[in-house]
């Protein structure tokens, strides 16, 4: 029996597996998952499936990826730690592939972490010199020291200290330095790692252009990530790799920060940031047009072919009701209104089958509305 012919999420601490066979009943799935060293990360913890094998990724106790499969009466068993302890600044995405899985690892580099450190004592130390509204840096004498002056908006001086007046040591100040100075760069890493199985994990060969100050993309189907500029970098076996930019926009000027990518059978589908897009594509590959549907709260997930997408429209001062998009490969979609609620909601998918959906609404309500994809 597959692991998904029933319903699986995480309890609200995080530390626990529940299981559904019906969507509205749900019980404790085995033993808690910190029995398995298994704790909600940056990131949380995550689960993907690949129709028959049920994967979630957390961070064990001594930081490390700690990926884990899951049988159908909720016993886990604990595969691999990928890769080495990371640090508590990691963030880890899972992505469900169509023959397995991956896990993308964002960490800070050295010198990002040694910017972030510095860039904080900055704004405690700034904070207690004056209320300030940019803070900008200059060398000067003495050799190796940087001179840091703290401007109001009308360029006049706060005040003037150096680097080494301020504690910093000298790679902080050099580090510091440089990034003010120009665009910051190199300041994160991306790794990933592929399974078959869930089970063993290889590396897998990111290409150059987005192994540092890129972000993975959450994606089904597909393993994507954002470098930082006006496209998308995405592979559906690891292997072969496509670079998709995104279309303007009448209302915006690029449309940017994609946030979710679900690759079908027949085409592909990208959610951007706030405000929220869908875009359409054939191919992971792009080009990606708009399909129509743009607000806030927005999400969505694969039913067969067909993408369900929850949200509701934010062009009006009075936010409409939210409604569930049935969209197909053309872009042709049918609309369903949600129950309304007195408070401002947010609203999640779960693919049910290849025929219908369950809408939940996060919230005191708890309410669970299933809704079938014929309409």
């Amino acid at each position: 029996m597959s692991a998904f012919d029933r319903l699986w999420a995480l309890g609200a601490t995080g530390a626990e597996l529940i299981v559904s066979g019906d969507g509205v009943h749900w019980d404790l799935a085995g033993r808690p998952l910190r029995d398995a060293d298994i704790y909600p990360g940056p990131s949380g913890i995550q689960l993907a499936t690949d129709g028959e094998t049920l994967v979630l990724v957390g961070v064990s106790s001594d930081g490390a990826a700690r990926a884990a499969t899951v049988s159908h009466d909720g016993q886990i068993d604990v595969t691999q730690d990928i890769p080495p302890p990371l640090g508590t600044e990691t963030r880890l995405t899972l992505f469900g592939l169509a023959d397995g899985f991956a896990v993308g690892i964002e960490a800070p580099t050295e010198a990002g972490r040694v910017l972030t450190d510095a860039e904080q004592r900055l704004r405690q130390l700034a904070g207690k010199i004056a209320d300030y509204e940019s803070l900008a840096t200059s060398h000067a004498d003495p050799p190796g020291d940087t001179r840091v002056t703290l401007r109001a908006v009308d360029g006049s001086v706060l005040h003037e200290t150096t680097m080494s007046e301020l504690g910093l040591t000298a790679n902080e100040a050099a580090v510091l330095a440089a990034q003010t100075a120009d665009a910051p760069s190199g300041l994160t890493k991306a790794e990933a790692f592929i399974s078959a199985d869930g089970r063993k994990w290889s590396e897998v060969d990111l290409p150059e252009s987005v192994r540092e100050d890129s972000s993975f993309v959450r994606a089904d189907g597909a393993i994507a990530l954002h470098p930082g500029s006006n496209s998308l970098v995405a592979s559906k076996d690891g292997k072969n790799w496509s670079t998709a930019s995104f279309p303007q926009s009448s209302d915006v000027d690029p449309i940017a920060n994609p946030r979710e990518l679900v690759v079908t059978r027949s085409s592909a589908w990208l959610l951007t940031g706030v405000p929220g897009y869908l875009l359409s594509a054939d191919d992971v590959s792009g080009p990606y047009t708009t399909t129509g549907i743009e607000g806030r709260g927005l999400s969505f997930t694969d039913i067969g072919g067909t993408v369900a997408v929850v949200y509701a429209d934010d062009n009006n001062d009075t936010p409409s009701r939210p409604r569930i998009a049935l969209v197909d490969a053309d872009a042709s979609r049918v609309e369903l209104e949600l129950p309304a609620s007195e408070e401002q909601r947010s609203w999640f998918l779960v693919p049910l089958s290849d025929q219908s959906v369950l809408a939940v609404q996060t919230g005191e309500s708890g309410q669970v509305h299933l809704v079938n994809a014929s309409g």
